[in-house]
Order: structure tokens, then C-alpha cells, then sequence
């Protein structure tokens, strides 16, 4: 009895797997028709690319202005993609432009299995889990603003805020030391990455305290999350 129900335990495994493989396989190819229709990023990213390449004028030093239309805009906005894309195209000679259309797409997509093991995590059904995730994948809303060119610093932190979401559920269920740490500093990374989403994470936390929570005494644990995600984020905060 013992093997059977491990063996239909195996098997739910497995499906909820292919299930999830599917949908970010469809996901994908939905995201990267849009992206690949044109040789171009789409709408918009001519800001990010000037501040990506200001700061590798400035050797990776946060500059005190951007040079974009020449007209002293604060170099303020949250840097952490334009470091990442910065080192991709000093390591792998891939061109900036290229980095604008095609990383957003590629960050959008692997955001699906995320949300989806986020999904089992705070839903009750895996059914339900599944069905959710083939809607994000799907629906244009879940997407639209994370494949364009100004996406780079969108898709970046959504990944992130999406894991520090997972992290947070698991640190309400099992009081783990170790998924409060990966919770702050996933946190902090989207603080790096997308201040508006940033924030937008930070007051899901707090729902997720509200309906989650048995022990009012677990806050404290939020309480470091936030805690982490500040120290992580502070070089930028500091240097802002």
C-alpha cells in the first residue's frame, strides 16, 4: 500500500512538472513572437540604454546624472539590470540592443515556473495552481509592460519579487531561519531591480502575514525579511 501511494504521489509530481514545463513553454513562445517580429526592442528603452552605458563610462560607479537628452536627469532609478546588462555586453560582446529585446523576454519567461511553485505554495488545489499559472502565461496584462525594451528593470524584478514572495509563504509555514534569509535578500534584489515593484512586494508580504499568520508573534519574522531586504538594498539607498 505503502509503494502504491508513493507511486500516485510520484506521478502527481510528475504532472504538476509537465504541467508547469508547458505552460512556460507556451509562455515563451508567446513572449519572444512579440519580441522577435522586429530587429528592435519594443516601444521604448532608449533611457536604459544610455544609463547602461554610462555607467560603464563611469566604470561601474553610479554616476550623479544620466547624459540621456543631455538635460541632468538624476541617476536614481533602481541600477541592478543595468549592471547585469552592462556585464553582458562587456563579457559576451552581446550588443545592448539586443540585450533590451531579447533579456526581458527570456526574464518574463522564467518567471512562469516561479509563480507557479508560488501558486502551490498559497493555494489550497493544484489544480487551481495549474490553472493559474496558464493564465499568467497566457494573458497579455501578466506580460505586456515585462517584454519591452524599458522591461529590462521590470522582468528583472518581477522574477525577483516573485521568489521573495515564494520564500515568504514557506517562511510562514516551516519558520525557517534559511527561507526568511532568501526571502530578504530576494527583497532587497528587487529593491535593486524596480523601486515601484519593490513596494508593490513589500505590501503583498504584509497580506500574506494578515490571512497566513496563526501566532501574531511570527511579524517578528517579517520584520527581518524587511530587515535584509534594506541591508542588501542600502549601497543603492546610500548612494541615492
Amino acid at each position: 500500500m505503502a509503494r502504491v501511494n508513493l507511486f500516485h504521489q510520484n506521478r502527481s509530481t510528475l504532472n504538476l512538472v509537465i504541467a508547469a514545463l508547458i505552460a512556460s513553454l507556451i509562455g515563451g513562445l508567446i513572449r519572444f513572437y512579440f519580441v522577435l517580429q522586429g530587429d528592435f526592442p519594443l516601444n521604448d528603452g532608449g533611457l536604459f540604454l544610455t544609463m547602461i552605458e554610462d555607467l560603464q563610462a563611469n566604470h561601474y560607479i553610479l554616476p550623479r546624472f544620466t547624459s540621456y537628452n543631455s538635460i541632468n536627469i538624476p541617476f536614481a532609478y533602481s541600477p541592478l539590470s543595468f549592471y547585469l546588462a552592462g556585464f553582458l555586453n562587456n563579457w559576451l560582446d552581446w550588443s545592448l540592443v539586443d540585450i533590451l529585446r531579447i533579456l526581458p523576454a527570456l526574464l518574463s519567461t522564467l518567471a512562469i515556473p516561479i509563480f507557479f511553485i508560488l501558486c502551490i505554495k498559497i493555494l489550497a488545489s493544484h489544480e487551481k495552481a495549474i490553472l493559474a499559472t496558464i493564465a499568467y502565461a497566457l494573458l497579455l496584462p501578466a506580460f505586456e509592460w515585462l517584454v519591452m525594451g524599458g522591461g529590462l528593470t521590470r522582468s528583472l524584478a518581477n522574477l525577483f519579487s516573485l521568489g521573495a514572495l515564494y520564500f515568504t509563504a514557506v517562511t510562514i509555514k516551516s519558520k525557517s531561519i534559511r527561507t526568511t534569509f532568501f526571502s530578504g535578500v530576494l527583497l532587497g534584489l528587487t529593491v535593486l531591480s524596480h523601486q515601484e515593484i519593490a513596494m508593490v512586494t513589500f505590501a503583498t508580504t504584509i497580506l500574506f502575514y494578515v490571512f497566513l499568520i496563526d501566532d501574531k508573534r511570527e511579524w517578528g519574522n517579517l520584520a527581518l525579511i524587511w530587515g535584509i531586504a534594506v541591508a542588501i538594498a542600502s549601497p543603492y539607498i546610500i548612494a541615492v
